[in-house]
């Protein structure tokens, strides 16, 4: 071997080590950035006339574990689930009030149920009826101002619906964006391991909303899937559809048609817990 061709080997060498230096610094460095996956280094020995001719960088790719991924993605719906559960409960508790409390609902009615009992044995006491009155007066504007708390919680929700659904197709259509541009970016020979990780966040924020499978396809596309059986994204992004109203009175239900369920592109879906977009935040909405 020629000095000439051992320095082009050494050069080889140092390149592909640079790289990997580069590499490794950038995964340190984004250890933490959400969505970023792991980069690896792809070498391969490069050989001329039957002998070695040093290193090859082939590419860098892109290690993520997919089952991690894909379990922590459906522990997150759970949580939003939970959580958004948890907050309407809590708003419903605040207005009914804590039961040892003089304020409560429980305190409103015992009131009353007292008041009744000593009218009850001094039926002539104008003072005694007067109390039942006024204790019933009370528990009527409690329960008022309790319904109108929860029309405003049923309010909330069905604007928070919106704003998700929002969210939902906005992101699927920003996925299926990716999937194009990463396709485009392979067969150019290019780096798409970007545009991998921005797809990532993207799907972990939809699947927040809806618990979902990733299903990986040829030249690192993907689809996606609901645990429920939709379709979110499968060559086309899906169309989920959902109209708000201006305000919800005490007799609106979705039974009854004057509150708004789901749509997957036009086609009516069972919503909450039995539908296909069950869990996640999204299926919390309409408990």
């Amino acid at each position: 071997m020629s000095i000439s061709s051992a320095l082009t080997n050494a050069l080889t060498g140092l390149t592909a080590a640079a790289r990997r230096a580069d590499v490794v610094s950038a995964n340190v460095a984004n250890a933490l950035t959400p969505g970023y996956g792991r980069r690896e280094v792809q070498i391969s020995a490069m050989s001329l006339g039957g002998n070695g001719a040093g290193v090859r960088v082939d590419g860098v790719t892109r290690a993520v574990n997919a089952g991690v991924i894909g379990d922590r993605r459906l522990a997150d719906a759970e949580t939003g689930n939970a959580d958004l559960r948890a907050q309407a409960l809590a708003r419903i508790e605040g207005a009914i009030g804590d039961p040892t409390s003089d304020g409560s609902l429980s305190a409103r009615l015992g009131n009353l149920e007292e008041a009744l009992i000593l009218a009850a044995a001094r039926p002539d006491s104008e003072a005694r009826l007067q109390s039942v009155a006024d204790s019933a007066a009370i528990l009527a504007g409690m329960l008022a101002d309790l319904t109108g708390q929860v029309q405003d919680i049923r309010m909330d929700a069905d604007q928070e619906i919106a704003r998700q659904v929002g969210v939902l197709n906005t992101s699927l259509r920003q996925i299926d964006e990716l999937n194009a541009d990463i396709l485009a970016q392979r067969s150019a020979g290019r780096d798409a391991t970007a545009l991998m990780d921005q797809r990532q966040v993207l799907v972990d924020q939809v699947a927040r909303i809806v618990p979902l499978r990733e299903v990986p396809r040829d030249h690192d596309q993907i689809a996606l899937f609901t645990t429920g059986g939709a379709i979110l994204l499968e060559g086309n992004p899906a169309e989920i559809g959902f109209a708000p109203v201006g305000v919800i009175t005490a007799d609106m239900t979705l039974q009854s048609g004057a509150l708004s369920g789901l749509t997957v592109n036009g086609m009516q879906i069972p919503a909450g817990e039995s539908g296909p977009l069950r869990g996640g935040s999204l299926g919390a909405l309409f408990a």
